[in-house]
């Protein structure tokens, strides 16, 4: 549980603290095998980057006594500290180089304002943020969808990404998306909720279109206005009554949960 309102009712009757106490920060460079200290006003520190928050004691007196250690590119944090004292005016522009850095910092540190608009720089630059990042890799998932959301098949599809540094975990959240039952966009009207695989030929198809695909010849039917049917079947699992094979001409008036 978050200790922000103790925390924001502190500064509220002692305004003079948050210009006067500062913590430090011991930055570890892994990369460079260097490390840095970095001193922000522990108020700064509180309301910009949130992950502290849970680790920070309420009591302000303690802090002298308190020792953070960071594991981050050192160049990364001092941009961070920047931006929140809001310094360093030009050196602060979002660029393909560090834009993955920032986007994985930020969401640790739980800047959220900050992660906003390293998506939309994203989603704005993504075949350029490509090329240049090796580290995309480790973008959370839950970012991932985000970054997704703003793109249709088709635009993830032309993204230029030979060495498949992202494409395929942008298909993946749309493949995620096309099976849920209430998907339904301009490009895809149909979802892919009720997909089976037919155990007499052995394609796979969608409920609402099954009948007009071909399967064994003693499978075809003619319904009343003439027309060929085909009657595939498929293996319906239902936990209380068991495993049951049903004949999917049926299954347009059928809905499975």
């Amino acid at each position: 549980m978050s200790t922000l309102p103790s925390f924001a009712s502190f500064f509220e009757e002692n305004p003079s603290i948050k210009k006067q106490k500062k913590i430090t920060i011991h930055v570890h460079d892994e990369i460079k095998n260097t490390m840095r200290d970095f001193k922000c006003s522990g108020y700064l520190l509180l309301k910009e980057m949130p992950y502290f928050r849970d680790y920070l004691p309420i009591n302000h007196h303690q802090w002298d006594n308190i020792d953070i250690t960071v594991h981050c590119d050192v160049n990364i944090f001092q941009w961070l500290i920047n931006y929140i004292k809001k310094k360093g005016g030009e050196e602060l522009k979002l660029d393909v180089n560090n834009i993955v850095p920032l986007l994985l910092s930020s969401e640790f540190l739980k800047m959220n304002s900050l992660v906003k608009k390293c998506i939309s720089f994203c989603c704005s630059h993504l075949n350029d943020v490509i090329a240049a990042s090796n580290n995309m890799h480790g973008i959370s998932d839950k970012i991932v969808y985000r970054i997704a959301s703003r793109f249709d098949q088709r635009q993830i599809y032309q993204l230029q990404d030979n060495d498949d540094k992202f494409k395929s975990r942008l298909f993946r959240v749309k493949l995620d998306e096309i099976f849920k039952s209430d998907y339904s966009t301009e490009l895809s009207p149909n979802n892919a909720s009720t997909l089976f695989r037919c155990l007499v030929c052995g394609k796979y198809l969608l409920a609402y279109i099954c009948n007009q695909i071909s399967c064994s010849i003693d499978r075809m039917t003619i319904d009343s206005y003439g027309n060929i049917r085909w009657c595939h079947e498929r293996l319906f699992v239902d936990a209380k009554r068991g495993v049951k094979i049903l004949d999917s001409c049926l299954l347009e008036d059928m809905e499975f949960d």
